[in-house]
């Protein structure tokens, strides 16, 4: 199979969901002067899988942003966070040696109401509503317009130290064009070094959902389990000779470790497993070794 020079921007696409801990916006908490309205804040997540390429140090990734967050009371905000991947030097998957590589992502606007509703049976529905710009290189080589993006957590106490949540955020992508041509250098085999190209088909939606079980030990450390869905859809395009679109399945399960060790940091600790459906080449097997990651999220508040 050929190897294609993959961007850190497919590595974030395919990184998009993990365990609905490490989506709950915990840089909400603290941070900040108590008389001010304006907060800062940082956001990591590092991933690297679990296979370890038989070449020598595996490669690992991070998603990273900056929050400039505008309180308008206890439980409503503003934020602008732009965005921005590195990865180390390492082995990626396609048996590649990669040297270290920064990225500006596409920054995005967001309003957040954690106190959207309280439904019957002590359920508390929070939101946040998002506009992703266009400013990665990844989105100006598609001629993407923009991204919107809705993330609604209901959860609810079971207990003192237990809770449960769902979680559902759908994304649609405006695009000014269906497809797109991706440009590639061979790696290996007798075309190495050569350039290369095919039309890709663009895409048009996401939808995550997943529910949540969380066990808090004390205030400093906690453990979580999640099943989740991905689902993905792309433009039908007669470009590449895909007339009908396209969409993806894919079943994500995670096993958490929360530590809560300041009021101005977390970090959790997450193994995470996706996986295809719907795979013509082989069944379906939880916690398949080449299809599970490590990730460590990071949250720093100032």
């Amino acid at each position: 199979m050929r190897a294609l020079k993959i961007s850190l921007v497919t590595f974030v696409i395919s990184m998009s969901s993990f365990a609905a801990t490490s989506l709950y916006d915990r840089n909400s908490e603290g941070g900040g002067s108590s008389w001010s309205p304006w907060r800062t804040s940082l956001f990591s997540l590092a991933s690297r899988p679990v296979n370890n390429p038989d070449e020598g140090r595996t490669q690992i990734s991070t998603y990273n942003y900056f929050s400039v967050d505008y309180k308008l009371d206890g439980g409503r905000k503003y934020s602008i966070r732009p965005v921005f991947f590195y990865e180390t030097s390492g082995w990626n998957d396609y048996g590649e040696y990669k040297k270290p590589k920064a990225e500006i992502g596409d920054l995005y606007v967001q309003y957040v109401d954690y106190d959207l509703a309280y439904l019957p049976g002590d359920v508390a529905l929070s939101g946040q509503f998002r506009v992703h710009l266009p400013t990665s290189k990844q989105s100006k080589k598609i001629n993407q317009i923009a991204k919107l993006e809705g993330v609604f957590t209901f959860e609810r106490l079971l207990a003192k130290m237990w809770s449960i949540n769902y979680e559902v955020r759908p994304k649609y992508y405006i695009q000014s064009q269906t497809s797109y041509l991706n440009e590639f250098t061979y790696s290996r085999g007798s075309r190495a070094g050569e350039q290369g190209g095919s039309v890709s088909q663009n895409k048009e939606y996401e939808i995550e959902h997943s529910i949540e079980l969380e066990k808090k030990f004390n205030k400093l450390f906690g453990m979580a389990v999640s099943v989740g869905m991905e689902h993905q859809g792309w433009h039908a395009s007669s470009v590449n000779e895909r007339p009908e679109a396209r969409h993806s399945d894919d079943l994500i399960l995670g096993v958490s470790g929360v530590f809560d060790v300041h009021h101005k940091a977390n970090f959790i600790l997450s193994i995470q497993n996706s996986a295809p459906v719907h795979n013509a080449k082989q069944n379906y097997k939880a916690f398949r070794s080449d299809e599970v990651d490590v990730s460590l999220l990071s949250f720093i508040r100032f």
